[in-house]
């Protein structure tokens, strides 16, 4: 139920983008939804990349598209929930290594 709400989600963002003639438009891989949901769960980056073996530059690069994806769905659908994934991507560790 959720992927489906979620990717409708994805498609009226993807139509958005269209019309506004954004060149590449927003995909997301679902495999990352439960290193975010442990993340998200734990606010432990170590703990996470550990317990899914990870690379913390991997974790990293995935994290600020997750955490961009988030704002844009936030900002579309005036969605408190993506506001809440949004602003816990916004911390230091993440934020200074997207800089």
């Amino acid at each position: 139920m959720h992927n489906l709400k979620f990717n409708s989600f994805i498609e009226k963002l993807n139509r958005t983008e269209s019309q506004r003639n954004i060149a590449q438009s927003t995909s997301i891989n679902f495999d990352w939804f439960s290193v975010f949901y442990e993340y998200i769960k734990t606010d432990n980056i170590e703990y996470t990349i550990s317990k899914f073996n990870l690379n913390i530059g991997d974790f990293i690069k995935v994290a600020k598209e997750g955490s961009e994806l988030s704002k844009k769905l936030s900002i579309l659908y005036k969605d408190e929930n993506f506001e809440l994934i949004f602003k816990n991507f916004n911390n230091k560790l993440i934020q200074k290594t997207m800089s």
